[in-house]
């Protein structure tokens, strides 16, 4: 058993709306009276971080209590995860040249995608107002999680590039975001996005809208990669101004540090 961080509370009435959500999605179970947890149930401390919409994402410690938490049971090495990087992004642009066209697909709700066992379930309760709460899904916190994640994610890229027969060297996967760049004359990237979408729609994954271009856009000649900003017409990249801002007051907050 451990606790709720104080970050929990801080952002309490967030908290409260993430977990309402997440029983209307069917991402989690309850609420439950305290008593009728069931006596094998693991329950965990949940803390949070702030997202730049201004709600938050709940994370189960899975890491506490030190040396007798879920975590420490999980060999990590059986769950790799392959991320991408700027030097293979920067590969594709390169691939695809000067005024190449670019586009991000990204998972909304990624990790609910995956379902855990019932048995393993009962390692993901936590409680919220004096109530018992079970998430039902792949969480935040848990070692195993990604590297779960990653091989469904990287399935549905392989077979999204094989069926509009977009070249590999031109993708990059990082966990639930998908970037690819194709040159300024071809359609291929239409096709590449298109069948993205369609495959997606299929076979049940769902994506972010793409209202917000930060986190999703079609075929354009600029935007937001790996927290960089490209502009291909240019050719330049830059840093946004709020990530800027932000590295900027990390920098002041450690040189002000004793």
């Amino acid at each position: 058993y451990s606790t709720n961080a104080p970050s929990a509370f801080e952002y309490g009435p967030h908290v409260t709306d993430a977990i309402a959500d997440w029983i209307k999605k069917g991402f989690a179970f309850g609420p439950v009276p305290l008593k009728e947890i069931p006596k094998d149930a693991k329950i965990n401390g949940i803390m949070t971080k702030p997202k730049p919409n201004g709600s938050v994402r709940i994370i189960l410690n899975l890491s506490s209590p030190l040396g007798n938490c879920f975590n420490e049971g999980i060999d990590t090495s059986l769950f790799p995860t392959v991320m991408s990087s700027t030097t293979k992004w920067l590969r594709a642009l390169h691939l695809a040249g000067h005024a190449a066209k670019m586009c991000k697909i990204d998972w909304a709700d990624a990790y609910k995608h995956i379902a855990v066992s019932q048995e393993d379930s009962n390692l993901q309760w936590f409680t919220w107002l004096g109530m018992g709460f079970k998430e039902l899904c792949l969480i935040f916190g848990c070692a195993s999680s990604a590297g779960i994640f990653d091989r469904l994610a990287k399935l549905v890229v392989h077979i999204v590039a094989t069926k509009s027969r977009f070249p590999t060297n031109r993708i990059c996967q990082h966990l639930d975001d998908c970037c690819a760049a194709a040159p300024a004359n071809s359609d291929a990237l239409e096709v590449f996005d298109n069948t993205f979408t369609t495959i997606a729609a299929n076979i049940g994954v769902k994506l972010a809208p793409r209202d917000d271009p930060d986190k999703s856009f079609g075929p354009s000649t600029k935007g937001l990669v790996l927290g960089i900003v490209y502009d291909t017409i240019d050719w330049t990249w830059a840093l946004s101004t709020e990530k800027l801002a932000r590295l900027l007051n990390d920098i002041k907050l450690l040189l002000d540090a004793e």
